[in-house]
């Protein structure tokens, strides 16, 4: 069952999303964390712990008028220039 904007509204929900960048979970082999690391301005990758304090802010009393919203939770880092980076350096 899907609820209108104003449903949502009524039953107090709130819907946002979050957008993580790279994370250190496991699967990041040292010469990719080496290639992404200057894309990112904080410059290391992220720990899922990092996305998990998102997801307990978002879903805390604190954020209680923050809905309709994407949380970047990134570092910074620069998605589309990555791509275009990857592509062009590795072709």
């Amino acid at each position: 069952m899907f609820l209108k904007e104003n449903e949502r509204a009524e039953y107090n929900i709130r819907v946002n999303i979050i957008a993580p960048g790279p994370a250190q979970s496991g699967w990041i082999d040292k010469t990719l964390e080496d290639s992404l690391k200057p894309m990112i301005p904080l410059e290391k990758l992220g720990e899922p712990s990092d996305i998990a304090d998102a997801v307990l802010f978002m879903a805390s009393d604190q954020a209680r008028w923050i809905t309709g919203q994407k949380l970047m939770v990134n570092g910074g880092f620069r998605i589309l220039k990555g791509v275009f980076y990857v592509l062009v350096h590795n072709s």
